[in-house]
């Protein structure tokens, strides 16, 4: 199960921010956690939306924030997978929120 068998239960979806930019953000976390790591494939957007409850359409838009961002890359057939040095892209582009 995603989230290593809900390592992370305190964290579920609220009403401040759209539902695709917390999926994005708790998947950005899991990686600066070392809990989702490089080359490791991420949860497709039918098993997102089963865990938590949502549309997968809006799950894919998390995803694909992450695609567009350099994080995550596609396998053609087998799923979503973590960017070498995606750590890196996150930490940056949260510096970069800050300044």
């Amino acid at each position: 199960m995603y989230r290593k068998e809900a390592e992370h239960v305190n964290e579920i979806l609220n009403q401040e921010k759209s539902i695709y930019i917390q999926i994005s953000e708790m998947i950005e976390n899991d990686i600066l956690r070392d809990v989702l790591l490089e080359d490791e494939r991420v949860p497709s957007t039918n098993e997102l939306a089963k865990l938590y409850a949502i549309n997968p359409s809006t799950a894919a838009k998390g995803i694909n924030i992450l695609v567009d961002a350099g994080i995550l890359y596609k396998k053609r057939g087998i799923g979503m997978f973590v960017s070498d040095g995606a750590k890196e892209v996150i930490r940056t582009k949260r510096k970069a929120r800050f300044c």
